[in-house]
């Protein structure tokens, strides 16, 4: 992308759709069973991106993204806002539409909180950590 020029200063636009409008816009086509995905979810993607993104972090940094940590509400919102969009268009083909678009997106979510899958440290009695006696070579 080219360079943008504002109020005399240079910027270097940056790309962030690989990670944080495309898993949105994905989990809404998957959600709501779209027939198709209109120019207009991009927007409405990029414009959640920027309402989720801290004003502090815009003007004391210039960072133009929500949060890393952030980023899988940021795609449930996505998804929620898009989810309105497809219905409002006759797009969506899961019906009939959910009374809470938010609550159903939620649900439809995998949790990602793992269990350790090495075995907690067994403490071993006193008795079992006595070898028995090996056997003489004669």
């Amino acid at each position: 992308m080219d360079e943008v020029e504002y109020k005399g200063k240079k910027h270097i636009p940056g790309q962030g759709n690989n990670s944080y409008i495309f898993p949105g816009i994905g989990l809404s086509a998957v959600t709501w069973k779209a027939k198709k995905i209109p120019d207009e979810v991009f927007l409405i993607a990029a414009k959640i991106c920027a309402k989720m993104t801290p004003d502090q972090a815009l003007h004391d940094h210039g960072l133009l993204y929500p949060p890393i940590a952030n980023i899988r509400e940021l795609s449930i919102q996505i998804a929620v806002n898009v989810g309105e969009y497809l219905y409002e268009k006759n797009l969506a083909m899961l019906q009939p539409k959910p009374e809470n678009l938010e609550m159903y997106v939620r649900h439809q979510i995998i949790p990602i909180g793992y269990e350790e899958t090495i075995g907690k440290a067994y403490r071993y009695l006193e008795s079992d950590l006595q070898t028995c006696p090996i056997p003489s070579e004669k």
